[in-house]
């Protein structure tokens, strides 16, 4: 039996920051979500496709292997220990 607070999503990670951009890689960075479960991690999208293998657990992470002179769109999704992801 799932108590009520566990079915609460954390809020969405806020003031995302791409820098170190290059070529070929960006650094993506973020502020933490708070939540009242407890962040457990960040996943980062690329349109509807994960692109990190295991849970980001701090609060940037480093995308490699662009295509030179392409346009990319991340997401930034966090989530709690009860599992719930950010909307």
């Amino acid at each position: 039996l799932l108590r009520a607070a566990h079915l609460v999503s954390p809020p969405v990670p806020t003031n995302g920051v791409a820098s170190e951009i290059s070529t070929t890689h960006v650094l993506l960075s973020w502020t933490a979500a708070d939540d009242n479960v407890r962040v457990a991690g960040y996943d980062i999208y690329q349109g509807s496709i994960r692109i990190n293998k295991k849970t980001i657990e701090g609060t940037a992470y480093r995308i490699t292997h662009l295509a030179p002179d392409s346009i990319y769109s991340f997401t930034i999704v966090a989530r709690d220990q009860a599992g719930n992801e950010s909307l």
